[in-house]
């Protein structure tokens, strides 16, 4: 697309501090990107809401960010039908949806019968208007989540890559004084990748017994020794935390010296915990009464307020960068966005 053409972003309130960080960064790359465009949601008393794009986006490229309300995901699902509706009805010429968050990921099969596939469901839902061609997220729970989509291009950004150049930087960091781990044995494949990514080395798995769902229980650690490592343990999502909380206090007894959660969505939802105290009720709770850090990428907005309340362990790398120069290879001739997950990261 040549640069002279106009290219739209709208933003809900949540994620129009992504949306403008994307837009410096193409500005100053020399696209023709218009001032943010927010969204206004208006709610009715009775809870129906109307959501109205502030703007005429008529013949430009829209690109739609969006986030699902943490503590009502369903939610999304009618709201980004809505915004999509008004989007397509303003006469773009086309719509991306920025969704770096994928927030149905995880009920992507049939497990069951008579249970919803959601990704499917989704993924009807950015289909449903044949202006919508294109869709960014960032490391889906499943690589095969893609298949949902019939007609959509979806570029499924690499978020573990920014993850593994930042803990390269960590001093004391290297080959030999770090060491990584999956978390349980569905994650051994991302491990192994973020391992390769990032030059140290994989050591092993925690073997875990899943009780209910969000409850885990790690039974035993296989792999090589980790006494006196800072191990990493890869995940897409972190939730409730029982999965990484449950491994990291199985890594401690093999003789870990820290433990270090890297994850491309930081979910974190409130849980209350019957028989637990309070230091146990949330995810931010776990992790600090552990002693565990987390490195996560803001796919998932969070107020500067919650930052800071949460700095002492957990440190939120920006995804602004890759998502930027994601759209901008996906509007040059030739450009390739899958190179960006690709790149080599130099190791020490």
């Amino acid at each position: 697309m040549p640069r002279g053409d106009k290219i739209s972003f709208i933003a809900v309130p949540d994620m129009l501090p992504l949306a403008q960080s994307v837009h410096g960064i193409m500005a100053a790359k020399d696209f023709a990107v218009r001032d943010v465009i927010p969204i206004e949601v208006k709610r009715f008393a009775d809870g129906i809401t109307l959501p109205k794009i502030t703007q005429s986006v008529r013949r430009t490229e829209v690109y739609l960010f969006y986030a699902a309300p943490i503590d009502r995901p369903d939610l999304g699902l009618a709201e980004l039908g809505k915004i999509l509706n008004a989007a397509h009805f303003g006469s773009p010429r086309s719509i991306k949806v920025v969704l770096p968050h994928f927030w149905e990921g995880r009920a992507d099969r049939k497990s069951e019968a008579r249970t919803s596939t959601n990704v499917k469901e989704l993924a009807r839902i950015i289909e449903h208007y044949p202006s919508v061609d294109g869709l960014f997220t960032f490391d889906l729970h499943a690589e095969q989540i893609v298949l949902a989509f019939d007609h959509v291009q979806t570029d499924d950004l690499k978020g573990q890559v920014l993850l593994a150049e930042y803990a390269l930087g960590i001093p004391s960091w290297n080959a030999k004084t770090v060491g990584v781990v999956a978390a349980d044995v569905g994650g051994v494949k991302r491990a192994e990748k973020f391992a390769k990514r990032s030059g140290f080395p994989f050591k092993g798995l925690v073997y875990k017994e899943r009780v209910e769902a969000n409850v885990a229980n790690a039974k035993r650690y296989i792999g090589d020794p980790i006494i006196g490592l800072n191990v990493i343990l890869p995940d897409d999502l972190i939730d409730t935390a029982g999965t990484m909380i449950s491994a990291a206090a199985r890594l401690r007894e093999e003789g870990a010296a820290s433990i270090t959660a890297c994850t491309t969505h930081w979910l974190a939802s409130p849980r209350d915990v019957p028989g637990k105290d309070a230091t146990w009720r949330t995810a931010e709770a776990k992790f600090r009464k552990e002693g565990i850090k987390v490195l996560a990428l803001n796919t998932i907005p969070r107020p500067p307020q919650y930052l800071k309340d949460h700095a002492d362990f957990l440190t939120m790398i920006p995804c602004d960068n890759m998502l930027a120069n994601a759209i901008m290879e996906s509007l040059t001739s030739g450009g390739s966005v899958s190179k960006l997950s690709e790149q080599d990261i130099p190791s020490r």
